[in-house]
């Protein structure tokens, strides 16, 4: 892809034994996803991702990159953890 891109990228991480618990044969947090707000930090997977996606050859450079969204969350009950990347022109 050539010229100024837009980027998503959601990552999606397994949930703690903590939301994973029940109580009264229900589960104790809810089965949405729910917000990852620890380590690794949002710009830091960012900046793996983009590398990953101009290392494969997707892009030419991450420097394209114009606008960019991050997203850190906890996978809902029996979703499998993983990243999830859309790109997109800008023009």
């Amino acid at each position: 892809m050539t010229g100024p891109l837009g980027c998503e990228i959601v990552a999606v991480f397994a949930r703690t034994a903590e939301l994973l618990r029940k109580v009264k044969g229900e589960y104790k947090h809810p089965t949405w996803r729910l917000p990852h707000a620890t380590k690794p930090d949002a710009d830091n997977i960012a900046k793996s991702v983009l590398d990953a996606v101009e290392k494969a050859g997707i892009i030419c450079d991450d420097k394209q990159i114009a606008l960019l969204t991050v997203g850190k969350h906890y996978a809902m009950i029996h979703e499998e953890p993983r990243v999830e990347v859309r790109i997109w022109s800008l023009t």
